[in-house]
C-alpha cells in the first residue's frame, strides 16, 4: 500500500495523542509537587507513566473507532472539538473501570486533574492540526483539488458550504461555467476573520477540462447545476471519466432546498428524503436537566453582582435597570427577554443594528463596558431557568424578522433560543441574524450533549479573552500610552463582543 501524506499526517495525529496524554498525567505529577502534596519520587512518576500509556491506548483506539482521525471537514470544526470531548468521557469510564477492576490506586482527585490536562493539551493539539489543515485550504496546496461545474445559485452555495466547512483534506481550484468569462471571481469574506478574503475564479469552460484538470491537479468535478437537461450531465460526466477524474453532482430537488434534505441509503440505492427534526427523550430531558442546574447556579452565585451593576445602569442614564422585549422562541411563540439595560430611552424601537449607526449616540458608557463583557445578558438566566430559553440555541429573535421567514428560515424555531451558540461565537456576528442563519441550521440538525458542553467551554474561553483584552487595552491607553495614541484611541471604535452589535435586536438595549 502507498503511504500517502493523509496516512502520515493521521499516524501524527496519534503519536500527538499519546504523548500529549503521557506529559498530561506527568504534568499532574508535577503540579502537585509544586504544591507540596507530594514528594517528587521516581517510582511514582513511573508509575503515572504506565497509567498514562493505558489511558492513551484505550483514547486511540476509542478515537479510531469514533473515527476522529478522519480529516472530516465541519462548521468551525465544532464537531471534531465535540468529538474529542466524548471521547475524553468515555475513555474516562473505561479507565475508571479498569482501575476499579485491576484494584490499581490512582486517586478521584489526582484523575480529575489529569483528565483536565490532558482535555488541554489534545485541544490545542487538534487546533495546531486545524489550522494547518486550513491555510492549506485556503492557499490551495492540498493535493486533492475539486472543481465545481456551474457558478449559479446552486454552485455559490456549494462554494459557500465548502469555505465554512473549513479544514478538510482539498482544495477548491476553481469553476467551470459554459455562460461566464474566464477569469470571472466570487468572493466570500467573514466580518471578524484575520483572513484574507476567499475568492475562486471561473478557469473556463467544459470544452477546456482537460486543460484545467492537469493544470490544477483536479482529482473531482462537482456539478452544480440540478436543473440541466440529462443529455448535457451525461456529456459533462463522459468528459470527466474521459480526463480520468472522478464526479459528483447535486441532484434535483424539486421544491426542496438543499439545507431541508437527509441522504439515505437502501441497499445501494441513494434516497434523497426531507429532514425531519427529532431529540430523542434522553437528550431533551439531559438538556433541560443541564440548564436548570447552570441557570440556578448561576442566579445564585452571580446574585451580589446583580444590584451592583443595577446601580451602575442607573447612574450611566435614565431610565429603568431592566430591558425587556418580546422575542420569537420555539415554535415561534412569543415570549419576554430580559437584560440589562445599556442604551437611552431615545433609542429608536426595534432598530435593526444600533451599535452599527452611531452607537455613542445611544449607548452609554456603562452599557458599552456591559455589551463588550456580556455582562447585560445575565438576566437571560431568568429566561434559561423559566424554560423560554436554552443556554445553547440559537439567538432569539425579533418577531417582525420572523414573519417574513422562509421554510428554510422558519427551520431555526424548531430549538429553544439560547444565551450562546455557533453563530455567538463565529467569525460572522457582526451580521443580521436572520441574513446569516447557516450556524443555527447546522446547530438544530446536529446538536447533542458534547456539543453544548464545547460551545458553554468555547463561550467561556471567548468571554474571558475578550475581557482580558479590554482590560490590557484599558491600562495601556491609561498609563503606558503616549497622548497622541490616547486621542486616537478615544476615536477608535469599541472592541468587538461575544455576539452581533444588534445582539438581535433594538430598542435601549
Amino acid at each position: 500500500m502507498k503511504i500517502t501524506s493523509k496516512h502520515l499526517l493521521v499516524f501524527a495525529k496519534a503519536l500527538s495523542d499519546v504523548v500529549l496524554i503521557i506529559l498530561a498525567f506527568q504534568s499532574t505529577y508535577l503540579f502537585q509537587v509544586i504544591l507540596g502534596q507530594h514528594d517528587f519520587y521516581g517510582a511514582a512518576a513511573w508509575f503515572r507513566f504506565e497509567l498514562s500509556m493505558l489511558y492513551a491506548l484505550i483514547f486511540v483506539v476509542s478515537a479510531e473507532r469514533l473515527g476522529q482521525y478522519e480529516n472530516k471537514a465541519t462548521l468551525l470544526n465544532i464537531q471534531e472539538k465535540a468529538g474529542l470531548l466524548r471521547n475524553i468521557f468515555i475513555t474516562t469510564i473505561l479507565f475508571t473501570a479498569l482501575n476499579s477492576f485491576l484494584s490499581i490506586f490512582y486517586s478521584t482527585w489526582d484523575f480529575i486533574i489529569s483528565s483536565l490536562f490532558v482535555l488541554a493539551f489534545l485541544s490545542c493539539s487538534r487546533h495546531f492540526f486545524f489550522k494547518y489543515h486550513h491555510k492549506k485550504y485556503l492557499e490551495g496546496k492540498h493535493e486533492r483539488k475539486i472543481l465545481i461545474y456551474g457558478a449559479g445559485e446552486t454552485g455559490q452555495l456549494l462554494f459557500k458550504k465548502l469555505y465554512f466547512m473549513e479544514g478538510g483534506d482539498y482544495s477548491l481550484a476553481g469553476f467551470l461555467d459554459d455562460h461566464l468569462t474566464a477569469g470571472t471571481t466570487l468572493t466570500l469574506q467573514r466580518t471578524r476573520s484575520k483572513v484574507l478574503p476567499f475568492t475562486a475564479k471561473v478557469l473556463g469552460g467544459l470544452n477546456e477540462l482537460g486543460r484545467i484538470v492537469r493544470q490544477q491537479n483536479v482529482y473531482q468535478v462537482m456539478i452544480a447545476m440540478p436543473s440541466i437537461e440529462r443529455n448535457r450531465i451525461l456529456e459533462i460526466i463522459q468528459a470527466c471519466i474521459q480526463n480520468n477524474v472522478t464526479y459528483g453532482f447535486v441532484p434535483h430537488l424539486y421544491d426542496l432546498r438543499l439545507e431541508q434534505v437527509d441522504t439515505k441509503n437502501i441497499g445501494d440505492i441513494p434516497l434523497l428524503k426531507k429532514r425531519e427534526y427529532h431529540l430523542s427523550l434522553l437528550y431533551s430531558m439531559t438538556k433541560r436537566l443541564f440548564d436548570l442546574v447552570l441557570s440556578a447556579t448561576l442566579l445564585i452565585l452571580l446574585a451580589p453582582l446583580f444590584p451592583i451593576l443595577a446601580i451602575l445602569v442607573k447612574l450611566g442614564s435614565k431610565g429603568p435597570v431592566f430591558f425587556n422585549q418580546k422575542r420569537s422562541g420555539k415554535d415561534g411563540k412569543s415570549f419576554t427577554m430580559y437584560k440589562f439595560r445599556t442604551m437611552s430611552l431615545e433609542t429608536p424601537t426595534y432598530m435593526p443594528s444600533p451599535s452599527s449607526n452611531a452607537p455613542s449616540q445611544y449607548i452609554s458608557r456603562i452599557g458599552s463596558f456591559l455589551r463588550d463583557t456580556n455582562l447585560d445578558e445575565l438576566p437571560q438566566l431568568w429566561n434559561v431557568f423559566t424554560g423560554d430559553m436554552a443556554i445553547v440555541g440559537p439567538r432569539p429573535e425579533m418577531p417582525f424578522h420572523v414573519e417574513k421567514y422562509d421554510e428554510v428560515q422558519r427551520d431555526r424555531l424548531k430549538g429553544k433560543p439560547g444565551l450562546t451558540g455557533l453563530w455567538q461565537i463565529s467569525p460572522d456576528r457582526d451580521k443580521e441574524i436572520h441574513d446569516n442563519i447557516d450556524y443555527d441550521l447546522y446547530y438544530i440538525n446536529h446538536q447533542s450533549f458534547f456539543l453544548d458542553l464545547i460551545l458553554v467551554l468555547e463561550t467561556v474561553l471567548l468571554t474571558v479573552t475578550t475581557v482580558w483584552n479590554k482590560v490590557r487595552r484599558f491600562l495601556y491607553y491609561s498609563f503606558l500610552a503616549s497622548p497622541k495614541n490616547k486621542e486616537l484611541s478615544s476615536s477608535s471604535p469599541p472592541l468587538n463582543r461575544l455576539s452581533a452589535p444588534n445582539r438581535g435586536g433594538a430598542s435601549p438595549l
